[in-house]
């Protein structure tokens, strides 16, 4: 469900494109532009961008049909995604200064969200700690509706989930962390990208800076225990492996048995997991009853008849499904089409791999998964000389 301040959003964006344009008119410039593209941004490719967004209001369209949807937001949804792309061509030359302030806001809310466990933990916790997000949102959001102890919320620093109950890790038992997030798994959609571009690039030229901010990254990572981005990061780097190694070195024949033994090894894994991480959250996930697994297997099956389904819900994911494909499209080309490693496109892949968790309705509706479709499109280069 599209929410309803998209409109307050096209209003800044609009704003954002105005101001921008007026220095440039004026010939008056804070930061001194660079050339950080491989590709100039012009009509000839544009095209993916043009595609994805068409595709982008079709999906929306359709979506308009639903009970309970919001025909307006929609509309102002898309507004906001073609003033996006018009405001992302016209500064494209500032583009690395928005991915290091979006690293810089990632390491924050890591930050706060780790000292918020800190807090919790060692019992330093105030009286009244505890929140109730569907009272705070006016019934916005349900999740965790009849439940007056969901949520930790500590000096306001970040959420601690204690509706789920404690996740164990050799012998310690926590509370999920999920930041300034309604859920892990959506805490670490926005950090992950910052991970990989810390591990992978020299976009922070400072290695002390780079490793102070990997740490805190990380461990925020590891509080949150998301298995969807678990998951995905196991995939990515799987694949990842097996496509360098059969690139460099390895035949075909090889490269396919290793993908093969790495499908085949997996349950078997997945089986002894238990014996490292005991928890019932774990087992929840996985299980085919829970709702988690339900999710996932509902999106990945959308296609198959069911007599409660409407011709509207069918149109809708047929249309997330081909603008899915279209990212899969642009983040593999990425991938296998250079010699090293492209970090963009590592991003873009990890981010469609996380929402195959059954998030897939939502996250391609969000501005942030379609920036970076744009930043891997147009390659941007993160390693500019300063």
């Amino acid at each position: 469900m599209v929410p309803n301040i998209v409109a307050i959003s096209v209003f800044l964006i609009s704003f954002a494109l105005l101001f921008n344009a007026f220095f440039k008119s004026h010939d008056l410039r804070y930061i001194e532009e660079k050339k950080i593209t491989s590709k100039t941004v012009n009509f000839s490719n544009l095209s993916i961008p043009i595609l994805v967004l068409l595709v982008l209001f079709l999906n929306l369209f359709f979506i308009s049909f639903s009970p309970n949807s919001n025909i307006n937001a929609n509309f102002s949804l898309f507004v906001l995604h073609a003033l996006f792309l018009l405001f992302i061509i016209n500064t494209q030359e500032h583009i690395v200064v928005y991915i290091r302030a979006y690293i810089l806001l990632a390491i924050v809310m890591s930050f706060c969200g780790v000292l918020a466990q800190l807090i919790v933990e060692t019992g330093l916790n105030p009286a009244g700690s505890y929140v109730n997000l569907g009272e705070l949102t006016n019934g916005a959001y349900s999740r965790d509706r009849g439940n007056d102890f969901s949520y930790l919320f500590p000096f306001n620093l970040g959420l601690i989930l204690t509706g789920d109950g404690t996740f164990s890790y050799g012998g310690f038992s926590f509370y999920r962390i999920s930041g300034w997030a309604h859920e892990p798994t959506s805490a670490t959609l926005f950090i992950a990208p910052a991970i990989l571009l810390l591990v992978h690039s020299n976009i922070v030229k400072n290695i002390l800076y780079r490793l102070i901010g990997l740490t805190i990254l990380l461990i925020f990572w590891l509080f949150a225990m998301a298995i969807g981005s678990i998951l995905a990061f196991i995939i990515l780097y799987a694949i990842l492996g097996i496509t360098t190694l059969h690139i460099k070195y390895f035949p075909k024949k090889l490269s396919l048995l290793l993908l093969v033994g790495f499908i085949l090894l997996m349950p078997i894994v997945l089986y002894f997991y238990e014996s490292i991480f005991s928890t019932q959250i774990l087992l929840s996930k996985f299980s085919f009853e829970s709702h988690t697994m339900s999710v996932a297997i509902d999106n990945l099956t959308w296609f198959m008849p069911d007599e409660n389904k409407t011709t509207t819900y069918y149109l809708s994911h047929l249309f997330l499904w081909v603008n899915i494909f279209i990212f899969l499209y642009v983040s593999i080309t990425g991938i296998i089409s250079k010699k090293f490693i492209d970090v963009n496109s590592l991003v873009l892949f990890y981010l469609v791999l996380h929402t195959m968790k059954g998030s897939q309705e939502s996250v391609f509706l969000l501005i942030f998964i379609f920036f970076w479709l744009y930043v891997a499109h147009f390659s941007i280069h993160l390693e500019n000389d300063e």
